[in-house]
């Protein structure tokens, strides 16, 4: 019998596929696990239609399209508690950024979304919860937003770990650094153990991930960008970013604008 998932802020199902296994990753092959998620809550409706396009990992799934502060009180009395083994959700990361304002959760609302997260947790009492940010969500709010985070979830009866991990260490190919909140429930004596890193001194790069790749694979093809984007590019050493074109014609308006790292 398999584990159930409840998920939410799902997007394109990357933490809930990380569960299911079956999928091979730089030559890889992860077999499939006892995980199947049985909802997957997510506002965005074109992520919804790639949910329900992946049968792969989604064939029973319900999706639920909607928003999940909206009549939050009532939704959640739809589920039963303990019915369910793991709850996901990345909740969003903006306003945590390092390269935003870093508003956290006491003056943006976008901040506050986990809270709604956290009475999903409240209601649903799984096993165990997930829920991933960015790293700058350990500084927000002078460091004060990851403390009530952490004291939120203990009330809710759970012992919670905080990671932060660069999941190159683990082999992507990419220097992703991400906060982890792993929540374990109070009757359960079991603690969770970090897994061990698998690339912690040799980080995959970008030309290794990509050298199999079919010469007709439509990722391939060539981006419609402006000329100064790629003058912009031009500038921009491996492994550099926006930084790298500040006081330059070419300086970055926006610090979230697209086309402006280099991996």
């Amino acid at each position: 019998m398999d584990f159930k998932i409840f998920s939410t802020f799902t997007g394109a199902g990357g933490l809930d596929i990380g569960f299911h296994g079956d999928f091979d990753f730089l030559g890889k092959y992860f077999p499939k696990l006892p995980f199947t998620t049985e909802y997957a809550l997510e506002y965005n409706k074109d992520a919804i239609n790639s949910l329900d396009k992946n049968k792969k990992y989604f064939k029973n799934t319900k999706l639920l399209h909607k928003d999940i502060t909206e009549n939050i009180e009532k939704e959640i009395l739809k589920y039963k508690p303990n019915e369910y083994d793991i709850f996901l959700g990345g909740f969003p990361c903006v306003t945590f950024s390092v390269v935003g304002k870093q508003e956290g959760i006491k003056n943006d609302k976008d901040g506050q979304l986990y809270e709604s997260f956290a009475k999903y947790v409240e209601r649903l009492q799984p096993k165990v919860f997930i829920a991933e940010n960015v790293k700058g969500i350990l500084s927000a709010n002078k460091g004060e937003a990851v403390k009530i985070i952490k004291k939120r979830f203990e009330l809710d009866g759970y012992k919670l770990k905080i990671f932060l991990v660069n999941f190159a260490d683990f082999g992507v190919p990419q220097l992703r650094e991400r906060v982890l909140f792993i929540g374990i429930r109070n009757d359960i004596k079991t603690e969770f153990i970090p897994p061990e890193f698998t690339h912690k001194n040799n980080h995959i790069t970008s030309k290794e991930a990509f050298k199999n790749l079919p010469k007709n694979c439509v990722h391939t093809q060539h981006l419609k960008v402006s000329e100064k984007v790629v003058e912009r590019l031009k500038l921009i050493p491996q492994g550099k970013n926006f930084k790298a074109v500040e006081n330059t014609p070419y300086a970055v308006k926006g610090l979230m604008s697209v086309g402006t790292q280099r991996i």
